[in-house]
């Protein structure tokens, strides 16, 4: 995904920190100019999907070239930013056709996050336009669950996100393991505004509030972070969780939830909240003695139906695929190799592996899991008559 911008300011300064703000490798600055009518020409020849605009000194110009753009180049975003965030400015952003007003501040990545939102936000409505979406679309929940620490399951849940991304898909990532979670690590983001911060900082909140707290990874996937550091947990209970779950899952086609391995509070509602539960397991003794439990235990709350597993480093070894098969009685969703170099790479980059230009045997395992997830129906139970 490489996003192309055209920047329109009457100040050079204010061009050239914008244009140095932007710096990233999925933006790609396709123009800079003083005015409308000396950026159109090339806005026609490039077709930017987004058209940023200052508003500093000559406000009619401004408006003018938007509505301009909005009328005859749609598929062009015009993207204000300024300064002053009064009411007119506001009116006069929406009569001229401009969706997307934000406030000027210096901060690259926060710039950076706006424009993927924005253009994340474009592409999905597009594809509604293209009757791809309807207004009773709900995503898919699907919960990823190891049952020992160290499972891989954070490094599934992230690559699974990106990929479903990747495929033009909306994609929401909630790291629940709340304790330990590090999930915003393998995409390289920072840790400010955790989920705890939302939690505290807000008595009520809404899909507008929850966005306020969200990472935009440079793929599109939107990730709500874990709390700083263990003892922040007790500040998010299971009420609070809950209604997170139900304000968020009408906005995207997949919402991923990545768990603690224990079964707490947290864990239990997100797995009932689920379609689809992905069972990080793997070929040692170990491991599969734990997930023989875990699975018992799936039984006795009545969510083993939804359960897939995934069955995580296999090195051909004295355990095999079909061995787990026997000895777990689960369907397999997918069957991700042992390849150290291209998982650890991706660790200490910070870059997922499912992004790589190269080919990888995880990454080709990651899509044949993502092809699943997407061809995957949730069973809708038949409730029991009276």
């Amino acid at each position: 995904m490489s996003i192309k911008i055209i920047i329109i300011s009457k100040l050079e300064e204010t061009r050239l920190k914008v244009a140095a703000a932007l710096e990233s490798e999925d933006i790609y600055i396709a123009g800079q100019f003083k005015d409308g009518a000396s950026a159109l020409s090339r806005i026609e020849s490039v077709d930017p999907d987004i058209v940023i605009m200052m508003l500093d000194t000559d406000e009619s110009d401004v408006f003018a070239t938007s509505e301009r753009i909005y009328m005859n180049r749609p598929s062009s975003v015009v993207m204000l930013i300024t300064k002053n965030m009064d009411v007119d400015v506001l009116q006069r952003a929406m009569k001229a056709g401009i969706r997307h007003v934000i406030p000027w501040k210096r901060e690259s990545q926060y710039l950076i996050e706006n424009v993927r939102t924005v253009y994340n936000e474009e592409s999905s409505h597009r594809d509604a336009l293209k009757g791809e979406q309807s207004l009773g679309h709900t995503s898919k929940v699907i919960t990823v669950f190891g049952s020992k620490g160290g499972s891989g399951k954070t490094t599934i849940a992230v690559n699974l996100a990106v990929n479903l991304a990747k495929k033009k898909k909306k994609v929401a990532l909630i790291d629940l393991d709340l304790q330990y979670g590090d999930a915003n690590i393998f995409l390289n983001l920072e840790t400010n505004d955790t989920l705890d911060e939302l939690i505290q900082g807000y008595a009520d909140f809404d899909i507008d509030t929850i966005r306020n707290y969200m990472k935009t990874h440079s793929s599109g996937v939107h990730i709500l972070i874990a709390p700083k550091s263990p003892e922040y947990a007790e500040f998010i209970t299971r009420e609070h969780v809950e209604k997170l779950i139900n304000i968020i899952r009408p906005y995207y086609d997949y919402l991923i939830i990545d768990v603690s391995a224990s079964f707490d509070d947290i864990t239990i509602l997100a797995i009932d909240s689920s379609n689809l539960i992905l069972m990080v397991t793997g070929l040692d003794v170990s491991i599969l003695r734990n997930s023989k439990i875990s699975l018992k235990v799936l039984e006795s709350i009545k969510q083993i139906s939804k359960v897939k597993l995934v069955i995580n480093r296999d090195s051909k070894g004295s355990i095999s695929v079909s061995d787990v098969e026997k000895i777990l009685q689960c369907p397999i969703a997918a069957v991700i190799p042992s390849d150290w170099k291209t998982v650890g790479t991706a660790l200490n980059t910070g870059i997922p592996f499912v992004q790589n230009v190269k080919r990888t045997r995880a990454g080709a395992a990651i899509d044949a899991l993502t092809k699943e997830v997407i061809e995957f129906r949730p069973v809708i139970e038949k409730k029991e008559e009276e």
